[in-house]
């Protein structure tokens, strides 16, 4: 008899668990991916909207008066659109510092921009006095700044004449006017009348070589 032990059984061969089956994957687009698309057309609808160079698109897919109105008032800071007419091709406008108003046709806009002349008047006249009598403006002088808050307008010029030559014209236009300048004094006078009070100073600008006038005018 062998003493050799008796052969082990095979082993068995391992198998393992395999893995839960996963779901498919999702078609669509990430969220980078969206949020890119959402930018693009943002964007595309501003340029087209905002700019007055889109007011042919807006006009062919049916307009937006508001947008259109508000393109044509972002080029044109110095009027109020009252009004775009699509079936006339017109435009209706109020020029800010005069007040007056026009309605003018849109294919005579130049790049989308309006012109004094549109509205009968000269570059100069488009300078307006704000608030304050239009006489106020000495002739031939230079608009430096001007501004007008709430109930006051502020202009300064700029003209080559002397300082006398200018106070003798504000006291003859106010003389005109029927007015009397009620205060005189080292180059300044102040006049009132039943609109407002109004206060001219007169000064020699030596850096500049020029007299600088400065208007001040409060509404009642």
């Amino acid at each position: 008899m062998s003493n050799m032990p008796p052969p082990l059984p095979p082993q068995q061969p391992q198998y393992m668990t395999p893995p839960p089956p996963q779901p498919p994957p999702k078609r669509g687009l990430s969220g980078c991916a969206i949020a890119a698309i959402v930018v693009g057309v943002i964007v595309a609808l501003v340029a087209i909207g905002i700019g007055v160079s889109g007011y042919v698109f807006m006009n062919k897919v049916g307009g937006k008066a508001g947008i259109v109105r508000s393109a044509f008032g972002m080029a044109n800071p110095d009027y109020d659109i009252l009004d775009v007419d699509n079936k006339n091709q017109t435009i209706t406008v109020r020029h800010k510092k005069t007040g007056k108003q026009a309605t003018i046709a849109i294919s005579a806009l130049k790049n989308g921009r309006i012109d004094p002349a549109d509205l009968g008047m000269t570059a100069e006249q488009a300078e307006g006095t704000g608030g304050a009598p239009e006489w106020v403006k000495y002739p031939g002088a230079k608009l430096a700044t001007s501004a007008t808050v709430l109930s006051i307008t502020t202009l300064v010029y700029q003209t080559d004449d002397p300082p006398d030559k200018v106070l003798e014209y504000y006291k003859t236009q106010s003389g005109n006017q029927g007015i009397t300048a009620i205060n005189e004094h080292n180059g300044a006078l102040v006049i009132k009348d039943a609109k407002g009070d109004l206060n001219i100073a007169v000064a020699e600008n030596i850096g500049l070589k020029q007299t600088q006038i400065t208007v001040v005018y409060r509404a009642k």
